[in-house]
């Protein structure tokens, strides 16, 4: 019955939903954004463009930085939307809902019902990010499938800014009690973390020179959303209640 609960949660169909929908925002900002900024001239003509992805060092750092980065990140609240409404709804759901004595009645520990309604669909959602990138990189050129190096890189970026969305959403929502609530406040939350320069603050730790450079420095900066994220996780967890 425990195994049958976390397939529940993992087939959760809104976040199936939203992972889905945040994977092909993610292919439509990486992939089809710039193609549009190329064909209204905004991006170096074809030729020009064609020599860039030449596959030399500074090359891969400059799509991988200004092309995919970059249009990343200044979509920080389009993203951040569909974050704050997954992570309220991660939060929020068994609260809204009303825990109930399921747990008890299947006889399943505490920490594994809660994980059901939360770690599990956290875990999901993060994961979409992954098929998002090889789309959109198959899109842009399917060559740069062999390049793991930018892959990894592009992927960590996107990571790192849904980690600190699902941070500040958990939190919000935690503290409001109200996953409606929560969104509002989050969504508002991102607005203002975008208008005073949140992602421009992540484009400076990224923006390196050299491919290696981009890929550690975003290790770094994903790691470290990684642990916030996690503390934040445990804190929400050890105060949640089965009733």
């Amino acid at each position: 019955m425990s195994l049958r609960l976390r397939g529940v949660y993992l087939g959760d169909p809104v976040i199936l939903l939203l992972s889905a929908t945040l994977a092909g925002l993610i292919v439509f900002l990486v992939a089809g954004k710039p193609w549009i900024a190329l064909a209204q001239g905004t991006l170096p003509r074809s030729d020009e463009f064609k020599y860039m992805t030449g596959f030399r060092e500074g090359e891969l750092a400059f799509i991988a930085v200004r092309i995919v980065g970059l249009n990343i990140i200044e979509s920080f609240l389009l993203i951040g939307v569909i974050t704050a409404v997954a992570g309220a709804y991660i939060v929020g759901m068994g609260r809204d809902q009303g825990y109930s004595a399921l747990s008890t009645l299947l006889n399943i520990g505490r920490r594994t019902y809660i994980r059901a309604l939360t770690l599990y669909p956290l875990i999901l959602y993060q994961t979409s990010i992954v098929p998002g990138l090889l789309i959109a990189m198959a899109l842009i050129d399917i060559n740069l499938l062999k390049y793991w190096k930018l892959l990894i890189a592009s992927t960590l970026i996107i990571l790192a800014v849904v980690q600190i969305q699902l941070t500040i959403t958990m939190i919000t929502t935690y503290i409001l009690g109200n996953t409606y609530r929560g969104i509002i406040a989050a969504t508002a939350i991102l607005l203002l973390t975008t208008t005073l320069g949140l992602h421009k603050n992540l484009a400076n730790i990224i923006g390196k020179e050299a491919i290696d450079e981009v890929l550690v420095a975003a290790a770094i900066t994903v790691l470290v959303t990684s642990i916030i994220l996690t503390i934040a996780y445990l804190i929400i967890e050890s105060r949640m209640t089965t009733r």
